[in-house]
């Protein structure tokens, strides 16, 4: 009968670990996250991006100021789409202050109260002119899934995307 020997045999299944490991790191890092960043980079605005392989896949994309943020981020998930995961999320981080994000806070009513009402038009209108008597630059699109916010006052900017099926979500009732 042969013996198993335990210190031989943990020692292969530590360094068969530690190499599917490094493999898998290796794999990450030049296959999936440096092209990621390499494509993002290219994108108008993009400043530095972070990604955090996981589940969900995290990327964190730092804008400057950008003149249009719905084309800006359009063309980041499209970078995206193929590279990660389908439910990857991206993280738009800007350079805004306490004051320019409390302005948002207090202008955010007006968002929601569109979007509830389906008063579109008139929820845009509403923000920027909101915006502007607090010496604020606003810019509000949207397309068939987010809408997207602009701030700007002085060198500080503030991004926000926000996606309708979150704020449908909070108002109750059913949601297709």
């Amino acid at each position: 009968m042969s013996r198993i020997r335990l210190v031989p045999m943990l020692l292969i299944l530590i360094v068969s670990l530690a190499v599917f490991f490094a493999g898998w790191q290796v794999y990450k890092r030049y296959n999936l996250v440096d092209p990621l960043k390499t494509d993002l980079q290219t994108v108008s605005g993009v400043q530095n991006v972070d990604v955090i392989v996981g589940n969900p896949t995290v990327i964190r994309v730092k804008l400057g100021p950008v003149e249009d943020l719905q084309t800006t981020y359009d063309s980041i998930a499209e970078a995206i789409t193929g590279s990660v995961n389908a439910g990857s999320s991206i993280v738009i981080l800007d350079n805004k202050d306490k004051a320019l994000q409390q302005a948002y806070e207090n202008l955010n009513p007006i968002i929601l109260e569109g979007v509830h009402k389906g008063n579109y038009q008139e929820m845009i209108t509403s923000f920027e002119k909101a915006a502007a008597a607090q010496g604020i630059k606003a810019k509000v699109t949207m397309d068939a899934h987010n809408i997207y916010v602009q701030l700007q006052q002085g060198s500080h900017y503030l991004y926000d995307v926000w996606q309708y099926n979150t704020l449908q979500q909070g108002q109750g009732g059913a949601a297709s």
